[in-house]
């Protein structure tokens, strides 16, 4: 996700979705702060929309949806609205009693990190996602570098994590059976290559990302 920059203590979820709907950003809310998110990077915002279609790409012909970052997903009963870069939903989406515009059943969650989001997304906020019944799949995607971590819960409920990092390489969903190229992901991102010696710059570079 992109930074957090202001907060509001006290705040009950009630008055969160009334101040939510009406700001011209959006916020999350977390156990009762409610936290405003700056915009991102161009990096940042093209490698959400990267995975937005890579994720609809995978999934035409099969009874799953993905949805961008404007749908807000509750999770730790309430402990946290969020609103994940990418969400896939498997199934009809079952909508929060307390508000229309949120979902409780998510199979796959997307958050894009960035340098100041990156403790929280994979601390405080994975440890709310993982109380979510229907998730199978989180992923965390580096917007400084060609890597992606992958978090799965088995049918026994242990968590499996996964890397995959350089151009060439993929992240397998086993949730929806999917293969995401990391080429599609960082579609039209350059990040700079890492200092090398002399010697292993007039080398073939192609694998050195």
């Amino acid at each position: 996700m992109s930074a957090l920059v202001a907060r509001r203590s006290g705040v009950s979820p009630e008055e969160y979705f009334r101040l939510d709907a009406g700001a011209p950003v959006r916020s999350e809310w977390l156990r009762g702060e409610m936290y405003a998110t700056a915009g991102g990077t161009i990096d940042h915002s093209l490698i959400c929309a990267n995975c937005v279609g890579a994720l609809h790409n995978v999934l035409r012909g099969r009874p799953c949806r993905v949805f961008e970052g404007n749908l807000r997903v509750k999770s730790g009963g309430p402990t946290l609205y969020s609103y994940p870069d990418a969400t896939v939903i498997c199934g009809q989406p079952m909508i929060a009693p307390e508000d229309r515009n949120t979902v409780t059943n998510p199979t796959v969650v997307v958050e894009v990190l960035s340098p100041s989001t990156a403790a929280y997304d994979l601390g405080t906020k994975f440890d709310c996602y993982r109380e979510l019944v229907s998730l199978r799949n989180y992923l965390a995607v580096s917007s400084r570098e060609y890597r992606v971590q992958s978090f799965f819960r088995r049918d026994d409920g242990i968590w499996e994590v996964g890397f995959a990092a350089g151009r060439a390489a993929s992240i397998h969903l086993p949730s929806i059976n999917a293969q995401l190229p990391l080429a599609e992901i960082y579609e039209g991102v350059e990040f700079p290559l890492p200092d090398l010696p002399p010697a292993a710059r007039d080398e073939d570079l192609r694998n050195v990302v």
